[in-house]
């Protein structure tokens, strides 16, 4: 059983839903596109036309982190998923706390070889444990992932009673996503909302999962649709236009809306899932297209945790976002990490019984 969060597993006499796939796919590749466009974007002067380039790709792929705890809510909550605690904290958590510490401490080894320091046995071991022990940036939702299966019995007492459910997610909507959006900006009497009692299990990601479980079971009107779709756009413009302003003004990258729960994260999240449920899921596929999508699928878990690998190894070799065009470099780089990870992660999952806890 892999990390939902990435690929749910599903049993052989389950079908497949391919769309949800797909939709994991393409948050994967938006992962791989946020970090090559932020490798640069510090760097740069935000008047810049490059920097203006990655803020764009930058804000375009923030909705990839809350639609993976979307898809992994559709699957973890569902009422009709047998999940006793022994089979959560045995497969489930035990598979995530191994993983993180692998890649910690895979990671934590690259740090030391590329520092160039040559310590001794017990300080280069010392320097590995503590690097370890600090982790690598992008593995930092693997600990949150396992919060999110801790409270995973909790949550599912919220699931088929649409009622409990919506009450949730306005609460979410409020707490969770309108009001740190709202604290952002030096706005009349905003220290009124600063007072306001913040309930933390609704502000923080187990908002996203319950959505997720949400949107995926209940059927919302066209007109609801075409509302979150322009939404969703507005989310990403915005992001991109108020990221601009502030760091222009400020004369360096300002990242005020990059923030995984705030509107302009939350509604282009929202409105893709919504647009791979009811759009991308009309889309007709041969078995064997079906096969080579799932296989994808299985792959992001491991392309997601390797992938920073071949970002820094092309970035040292002057392959990056900055090493041609910028708009055309974003892209294809992206797709040569997707690429390279992808192939990495699928021989991983070739190794017996050890694949089951790093990929």
């Amino acid at each position: 059983m892999k990390a939902a969060i990435f690929s749910e597993p599903i049993s052989p006499q389950t079908t497949r839903i391919v769309y949800i796939d797909l939709l994991r796919i393409v948050a994967c590749m938006a992962v791989i596109m946020l970090h090559v466009s932020a490798d640069n974007w510090y760097s740069l002067d935000p008047a810049s036309f490059n920097w203006q380039v990655l803020n764009a790709y930058d804000s375009i792929a923030r909705f990839c982190v809350p639609v993976f705890f979307m898809i992994s809510g559709t699957f973890f909550l569902n009422p009709d998923r047998k999940l006793p605690l022994k089979v959560l904290y045995k497969k489930n958590i035990l598979r995530i706390v191994v993983a993180y510490l692998f890649w910690s401490l895979l990671y934590a080894v690259k740090e030391y070889l590329i520092s160039g320091e040559v310590l001794a046995l017990p300080d280069a071991i010392i320097f590995i444990l503590v690097t370890t022990a600090e982790s690598h940036y992008h593995l930092w939702f693997l600990p949150v992932l396992t919060g999110l299966y801790i409270i995973t019995p909790l949550l599912r007492q919220l699931t088929g009673k649409p009622e409990v459910e919506k009450y949730f997610l306005i609460l979410f909507f409020i707490f969770g996503i309108s009001l740190p959006t709202l604290l952002l900006f030096e706005l009349p009497y905003t220290w009124i909302l600063q007072t306001v009692v913040v309930m933390e299990v609704v502000t923080g990601y187990a908002g996203y999962f319950v959505l997720g479980r949400y949107l995926y079971t209940h059927g919302v009107s066209k007109r609801f649709r075409l509302t979150a779709y322009a939404l969703g756009v507005l989310g990403i413009l915005a992001c991109i236009v108020v990221s601009a302003v502030y760091s222009l003004q400020a004369h360096e990258p300002v990242a005020k809306l990059y923030e995984n729960n705030l509107l302009t994260t939350f509604f282009p999240a929202a409105a893709i899932f919504l647009f791979f449920k009811y759009c991308v899921s009309g889309w007709r596929w041969v078995i064997r297209h079906q096969r080579l999508i799932q296989s994808l699928s299985s792959c992001t878990f491991g392309a997601y945790l390797i992938h920073d690998f071949f970002l820094s190894a092309l970035y040292n070799a002057g392959v990056h976002s900055l090493a041609f065009n910028t708009i055309a470099a974003v892209p294809l780089v992206t797709l040569a990490i997707f690429i390279l990870s992808m192939g990495s992660a699928w021989l991983i999952r070739r190794i017996p019984v050890i694949h089951r806890y790093i990929t």
